[in-house]
């Protein structure tokens, strides 16, 4: 990843055919493949690559990727961009961008909760979009005269306000149906591919940048000071126009591909023939078991949806009339207790 980032960065004073970019790129690609083999091949690999074979990891993880691209290139390009054309101080910066953070921490738990209700996929694509909405708009309002209130605190709240619909959801998503012994893999999945992306993300920024930022150094260490044009840092939007679309993309992929699967591959199989016995049975057992019992039909019904197995064979034992029938309601019952029980074993 060091690699690959070393030779994003320097393309722009290297050149993309360059053989040190070239070197770096095939090196750093390189080393990946050969850690992706041996986390396919190890017993206890430092990232259990198995869980991207579940729809919904595969769509958290490209997701976090893109959205880490799309976050620390917005982040640093809207920090080059109030210290070096707009001349803000560090702790000036910092007090012009809090209002996104505050926005963000705000609304990032009870967005939480949303995403649990409403769906993961949908509450990241409203963060999504406002936050493409919000980085589109900053190569569109922005000019190289400062002008804080009206052309860049609107589009800090908006997206701050994406963040904290996004944020929250991307961690949780990647985990969310996970049994309970793998939620430190999953995470710890999710948590590499937005690093990753947060790397390659500030490489891509900064090599965007580069030519507004050039530019802007020699207008001054010109004699007179030669101010900045829209013109001469126009790289400064592009890169806030493909931010945004690397936003925008990322919330597509999680309403596409985010899938909730609660099985494992391997026994997705078994999980198809067991789901249809269970259809079966809702759909057949409970009126079977109140036809065959019908002095204790409901109160069998009752037990048996409390999961009272005692009470279920002491009431549905109907000696008199229906004894064959009862004993194999009663067998009935237990073969459903068995197929939740091997289903529950299959989720874990």
């Amino acid at each position: 990843v060091a690699l690959v980032t070393l030779a994003i960065v320097q393309s722009s004073d290297w050149g993309w055919l360059d053989n040190r970019t070239l070197g770096s790129l095939f090196i750093g690609f390189l080393l990946l493949a050969l850690f992706v083999q041996r986390c396919n091949t190890v017993v206890n690999p430092l990232l259990d690559l198995s869980l991207l074979k579940l729809p919904f990891v595969v769509a958290a993880n490209i997701s976090a990727f893109f959205f880490s691209i799309g976050f620390l290139g917005m982040w640093l390009l809207n920090t080059q961009w109030i210290q070096a054309i707009w001349g803000y101080s560090p702790a000036r910066s910092g007090f012009a961008t809090m209002p996104g953070p505050i926005t963000a921490a705000i609304l990032a738990a009870p967005m939480g909760r949303v995403a649990v209700r409403w769906g993961h996929a949908r509450v990241l694509m409203v963060g999504a979009a406002l936050l493409s909405f919000g980085t589109f708009m900053l190569s569109v309002r922005l000019e190289p005269t400062p002008s804080f209130l009206v052309d860049y605190l609107p589009w800090m709240i908006l997206t701050g306000a994406g963040v904290g619909c996004s944020m929250s959801t991307l961690s949780s998503s990647a985990s969310a149906f996970l049994p309970p012994s793998r939620f430190a893999m999953g995470s710890a999945l999710n948590t590499t591919s937005r690093q990753i992306g947060s790397a390659l993300g500030a490489a891509l920024a900064a090599s965007l940048a580069a030519p507004a930022m050039r530019n802007f150094m020699e207008g001054m260490s010109k004699t007179p000071i030669e101010l900045p044009t829209r013109d001469s840092v126009a790289s400064f939007y592009n890169a806030w126009r493909i931010m945004a679309a690397i936003y925008l993309f990322a919330g597509i992929i999680m309403i596409v591909l985010y899938r909730r699967r609660l099985v494992d591959p391997d026994n997705a199989d078994m999980a198809v023939v067991i789901e249809r016995l269970l259809n079966n049975y809702r759909q057949y057992g409970y009126p079977l078991m109140l036809l065959l019992c019908p002095r204790g039909g409901g109160q069998c019904l009752s037990a048996f949806l409390n999961r009272d197995l005692f009470c279920f064979c002491v009431l549905a034992i109907d000696w008199d009339t229906h004894f064959q029938n009862t004993v194999f309601v009663i067998g009935l019952h237990v073969f459903v207790c068995g197929t939740r029980w091997k289903c529950n074993r299959a989720n874990e």
